[in-house]
């Protein structure tokens, strides 16, 4: 079955789930849409989660991530306060511990955040959350590839 002639003249009309025929410009139209949506939906729930819900840091690891940003950042090195058994056999100082627990990555990032912003509480946020978002459209291609673009959407 084809579509009407126009602009998209020569191309089959696609069937919806309801039995109804839609024109290529709609069915472009919807996919706009719907990649529109997923592009600024998440960021927008972020930023409204963020102003309503962000005390500050409040957990445990959260609070030996941002050390350890501090840590690079002033360079200290990848070093904490925090005495941990297994740690204890590395290096003279009680108090200046190497990290064994945590990889360098975020840390790392979470430095060069604090050099261009500044150590604070919102930076860690800021940075937690470009991850949370920069995950959306990878789930949505691993969705989408493994099995189909309704199911890379709905994930």
């Amino acid at each position: 079955m084809l579509g009407k002639r126009g602009k998209g003249a020569g191309q089959p009309a696609r069937e919806t789930t309801d039995g109804v025929t839609a024109e290529p410009s709609e069915v472009r139209f919807r996919n706009w849409v719907v990649g529109l949506a997923l592009l600024l939906l998440p960021p927008a729930l972020l930023y409204v989660h963020y102003r309503l819900m962000f005390p500050g840091l409040t957990n445990p690891d959260a609070f030996d991530y941002a050390q350890l940003g501090r840590n690079l950042h002033e360079g200290r090195g990848f070093v904490t306060y925090v005495l941990r058994p297994l740690a204890l056999s590395y290096g003279s100082d009680p108090l200046r511990q190497p990290d064994l627990t945590h990889g360098p990555l975020y840390p790392l990032l979470l430095a060069l955040a604090f050099g261009a912003v500044g150590v604070k509480d919102n930076v860690v946020a800021a940075i937690s959350g470009l991850f949370y978002v920069l995950t959306v459209p990878v789930i949505y291609l691993l969705g989408a590839r493994m099995f189909s673009r309704p199911v890379g959407i709905a994930a």
